[in-house]
């Protein structure tokens, strides 16, 4: 390395010179121990040892006026260099703390947030943003990675021996650090903005946090943090404006055997050598062999220095290339299908409101094909197709799911069910609407420029169809009317934290979306719904008719989940119950929850199964109709032998429901959209063996196994009413206007009184023996694992 050269009085001069004059004779005077004082010209040679430093290590640019140049020049553990430190920690906690923001919740295919389909001029901003970013930066971050990659071989400061080449190192790395991180946060801001404003603003706030280091220096020099840290700035402002051009004193003389290896310092101290030791006479010629290994000397490193300087150049249009092929594929990927799918919601639960298109009008044509039963990729069609049922909309409820190998209008669309005669939402360009439609629906009027529409929101650009307001819907029933359209995401991906997308009792499938459900309370099922917000149904279901009083009481049903592969069967997220009873029998009973309603409804055998006699048909089959093949609109549910009907409820159990009696004659009239209902006052109860409840069978009634029906193993458990009380759980008192004078009535054998009285001796006497027992028959295949061979609910009726 070369030798250290002298700068005499000139650091102090520089320093002064750029003092008030306020601050001149305190900076004198200062206990600092860092700097050296001087008084005037007549103590110069009294002086104390002048700085010196290695010139040949520091070129000009090296350092910049911040907080990082203290941090080179400063000791360790100085006030001026834990100030440093703070700031370095403050910048970076400020950007990285930004940057962890702008990355929360990454989603598939677009882990930073890219925003879809950005218009031009933000487009523009973008770019333009870009480009500045790296000019910015091209004499600060490209030059500070030179010095930090390339260091001086040694540096030496006789007045800060703190500034090492290993400081020299931390300083620029440091301030290299928090360039890269405001280029990294800046380019994040810039490609997730959507708003021209927005560009401009975030990039000016990340500059203005990358300048804090100059900021904080600035301060430093008038005092703000301390006396000490700002004789130290103004030292560093001073040391930064002396002039370092290289000079020949100190150096010595370099051989032509150094000079071809290019040691250049050691073949100036052999040249000088060589002058202090040679003749007067040849002397001369040592000189001229000096000044020529100086120029070779300054030669080389001039070109060296170039090269220095153009190599900030190109790193900053190679960072800047690379920034710009990053936002150019990001821009192309906007208008990419992937993107907007990461954005969506892969499954939305949607509820179309409480709308019917009364289809029997003679006005209105038959919308659908005479043939469409016969067709392809249906679901079991029973709906008169000639003469269809009311399109009861929320028929069409459920879980629809967006289908990227269908774009329309740059949106993708979303179904139902994969049947030709599904249920879709689309985007109408034409209108700037979602369009609700359905199938080979077709009813020959003219809506407008989007077609067969059936529901139509508001005007609107959104992209995705869960980000449409529920509210200014229209649904067609024969003419326009407002409705609201509820559209939930159903895509647990889509929620804060993936747990609580599943309600904290399942885990998010991070490949669809969907939920898997955790075991709920140790009882073997796991909870229900899409997002698992339901606990599991309970079983068995009973089913009564109490009317007016005891004498109208009959159970009606006794309803056992239908399953297959030990899975409930679900439909619209709610379990399908069978009614037990004879499995071969022309018609099967079915409770089940679809278009906002829980049905009990009978089905034909052959409809479940099909025509032909030889093929079994029993509860696997059941299954297989209800999980695969059935839709309560083209099955025609309604019509098809419904018997009682839930209120509307979004109840996953059809326990503690209103419940109401389609009439036999299915006289429509002007009743509603299900024609003549009366109140029969049916309820549901569902036992659910769990005797520790508090309160379960009241004040007169206690919880016991049920051994009515099969005294050696019993399967559930029953409230067993005490002191005349009686009901399913014992809720009615021996006065309660419904049982009194039950004994007496017309009819005091009736079944009411031997499912409660009987077994209490209450006064029925022998005369009922006969009929409660065969009562008790008619229940037993409910109440024990024998198949029935009959149903015991028209055996009561």
């Amino acid at each position: 390395q070369s030798s250290p050269i002298t700068v005499e009085r000139s650091i102090y001069w520089a320093m002064m010179s750029r003092l008030d004059e306020n601050d001149e004779g305190r900076f004198l005077d200062s206990e600092q121990p860092n700097l050296r004082r001087y008084s005037d010209d007549k103590d110069a040679a009294a002086s104390p040892a002048p700085t010196t430093y290695n010139n040949t290590a520091i070129w000009d640019g090296a350092t910049e006026l911040d907080t990082y140049s203290l941090m080179f020049l400063a000791n360790f553990q100085s006030p001026s260099f834990l100030f440093s430190v703070m700031i370095f920690i403050l910048q970076m906690s400020m950007l990285l703390l930004t940057l962890i923001d702008q990355l929360r919740e990454p989603q598939p295919y677009n882990l930073l947030k890219i925003p879809i389909n950005n218009p031009p001029e933000v487009i523009v901003a973008q770019f333009i943003s870009l480009l500045v970013l790296v000019l910015l930066q091209e004499n600060t971050t490209f030059v500070t990675m030179v010095h930090a990659a390339l260091p001086p071989g040694t540096i030496q400061f006789v007045d800060y021996p703190g500034a090492t080449r290993r400081k020299w190192v931390l300083g620029n790395a440091c301030r290299l650090l928090v360039h890269l991180a405001s280029i990294l946060v800046s380019f994040v801001f810039i490609v997730q903005t959507n708003e021209v404003i927005d560009i401009f603003k975030d990039f000016a706030a990340i500059q203005f946090v990358t300048g804090l280091s100059q900021l904080a220096f600035f301060c430093a020099q008038y005092g703000v943090f301390g006396e000490t840290i700002k004789q130290d700035a103004r030292y560093t402002k001073a040391w930064k404006h002396i002039d370092n051009q290289e000079s020949l004193e100190g150096l010595h003389a370099l051989g032509e055997a150094q000079l071809a290896g290019e040691k250049f310092d050691k073949a100036l101290g052999t040249y000088q050598k060589a002058i202090r030791i040679a003749p007067e006479d040849q002397r001369r010629a040592c000189e001229h062999k000096l000044h020529e290994a100086q120029g070779q000397m300054t030669s080389e490193r001039n070109k060296k220095r170039r090269k220095k300087e153009r190599l900030p150049g190109v790193i900053a249009v190679l960072v800047l290339g690379v920034m710009l092929a990053g936002w150019a594929y990001l821009v192309a990927k906007q208008e990419t299908h992937k993107l907007l799918a990461s954005s969506a919601c892969q499954r939305i639960d949607v509820q179309l409101g409480f709308a019917v298109y009364d289809l029997s009008n003679p006005e209105v044509e038959s919308p659908f094909p005479t043939d469409l039963d016969k067709r392809m990729n249906t679901p079991s069609i029973f709906l008169n197709l000639t003469s269809p049922s009311a399109l009861y909309y929320p028929y069409f409820n459920g879980i629809y799911t967006s289908d990227w190998d269908n774009i329309k209008d740059e949106r993708p669309v979303y179904v139902e069910n994969n049947y030709v005669t599904a249920g879709m939402f689309s985007y109408c360009k034409e209108e700037m609407v979602w369009v609700f439609t359905i199938g080979e629906f077709n009813d020959r009027k003219r809506r407008g420029a989007c077609g067969q529409w059936l529901l139509r929101s508001a005007p609107t650009e959104e992209f995705l169809l869960e980000k449409v307001p529920s509210s200014e819907w229209t649904v067609w029933t024969g003419s326009a009317q407002p409705i609201s359209v509820d559209i939930k995401c159903a895509d647990c991906r889509k929620f804060a934290d993936k747990e609580s997308g599943c309600n904290f009792n399942g885990e998010c499938n991070e490949e669809d979306g969907t939920c898997k459900c955790n075991e709920f309370d140790r009882t073997g099922e796991a909870w229900f719904g899409e997002l698992c917000q339901a606990p599991p149904p309970c079983n068995p279901v009973d089913v009564f008719v109490h009317g007016e009083t005891s004498e109208d009481y009959r159970q009606v049903a006794h309803f056992m989940p239908l399953e297959t592969g030990g899975k409930r069967v679900v439909i619209d997220q709610r379990p399908v119950y069978w009614n037990k009873q004879n499995s071969n029998a022309t018609n099967q009973n079915f409770l089940l929850y679809t278009g906002s309603r829980w049905y009990q409804t009978d089905w034909n055998l052959m409809d479940l199964c099909g025509p032909d006699p030889s093929v079994a048909c029993g509860k696997p089959q059941f299954a297989n109709f209800f999980d695969n093949n059935f839709h309560a609109y083209w099955s025609d549910t309604r019509i098809n032998s419904t018997k009682y009907v839930s209120m509307e409820t979004s109840s996953f159990t059809p326990v503690g429901l209103n419940w109401l009696t389609l009439g036999q004659n299915r006289a429509q009239g002007d009743f509603g959209s299900f024609g003549y209902t009366f109140d029969e006052d049916v309820s549901a109860h569902c036992f659910k063996n769990d005797c520790k409840t508090p309160g379960l069978c009241g004040y007169n009634g206690e919880c016991v196994d049920d051994t009515r029906y099969n005294l050696a193993s019993p399967i559930r458990s029953r409230c067993k009413c005490n002191n005349g009380s009686s009901g399913y759980f014992c809720q009615f008192g021996p006065n309660h206007p419904y049982v009194t004078n039950q004994i007496v009535t017309s009819d005091p054998c009736n079944e009411f009184s031997c499912d409660y009285l009987y077994e209490q001796d209450q006064g029925l006497g022998a005369n009922c023996s006969s009929r409660c027992t065969k009562i008790k028959d008619f229940k037993a295949c409910w109440n024990s694992k024998a198949e029935c061979k009959f149903d015991p609910g028209d055996a009561l009726a």
